[in-house]
């Protein structure tokens, strides 16, 4: 896990817990009276420069496979991995999101979540426990297989959604 100390390190977590006042992301923990912030973000679309260069590395490679057919087809082959990996990330970039929980000192924690409507959820239901700080709150969030988990207030959870959706 990276932590949110340096500036445009996105953590990928299995999991958020929240227990009173405390929220824990693997080896992190922020009492939420320190939060001053939820929002939320897309993940930045790939440099197209990228896509670009292997373009052009594919040409070149087409180019000088009549001199050098190892070289050529080298440089054709590396065009395509390229590609492909720019495509992955670009693909990746349009269905994750990432939410960022600032604290009141201005670190900044983004938390990569790969389901749009579950972080939806989290924001949700992370909104009505602070609303409700004088509750003992005890949730874990499971980001990797988008549910909530271990705890009395899974049912209050249901509740909280079915509210903010009337």
């Amino acid at each position: 896990m990276t932590h949110g100390e340096q500036k445009g390190q996105i953590i990928e977590t299995p999991y958020l817990k929240v227990e009173k006042n405390c929220l824990e992301i693997e080896n992190t923990c922020i009492q939420l009276s320190n939060i001053s912030l939820f929002s939320t973000a897309n993940l930045p679309i790939p440099d197209v420069k990228r896509l670009i260069f292997a373009f052009v590395l594919g040409l070149f490679g087409i180019g000088i496979s009549e001199r050098s057919v190892s070289l050529g087809l080298a440089l054709i082959v590396a065009g395509i991995f390229l590609a492909s990996l720019w495509c992955r990330d670009y693909e990746k970039a349009k269905t994750t999101k990432c939410l960022s929980i600032v604290t009141n000192s201005g670190r900044s924690y983004p938390i990569l979540f790969k389901e749009k409507e579950f972080m939806e959820e989290v924001m949700r239901v992370m909104t009505q426990i602070m609303r409700n700080n004088s509750r003992d709150e005890s949730i874990t969030i499971d980001i990797a297989n988008c549910t909530f988990n271990n705890s009395p207030v899974t049912g209050e959870v249901r509740n909280i959604l079915e509210v903010n959706e009337t």
